[in-house]
């Protein structure tokens, strides 16, 4: 019933199928590059630390 009524006013269903569809991968995509810039900014700090310990021992070794 709904089917018909949405056809009869212009609305076709499986545009607005692609338009849910793509509104929903966008939203995915998003939250993947949120946790991704999350994840490398975790591995920027782990970089860092481990970078630090290492010249440290280097240096020592230097001297």
């Amino acid at each position: 019933m709904k089917l018909k009524k949405d056809i009869a006013n212009g609305i076709h269903p499986m545009e607005e199928r692609r338009k849910i569809n793509r509104e929903r991968k966008e939203k995915r995509e998003k939250k993947l590059e949120l946790q991704n810039k999350l994840t490398f900014g975790q591995m920027h700090e782990k970089y860092a630390e481990y970078s630090s310990i290492y010249h440290e021992k280097v240096r020592k070794k230097a001297m």
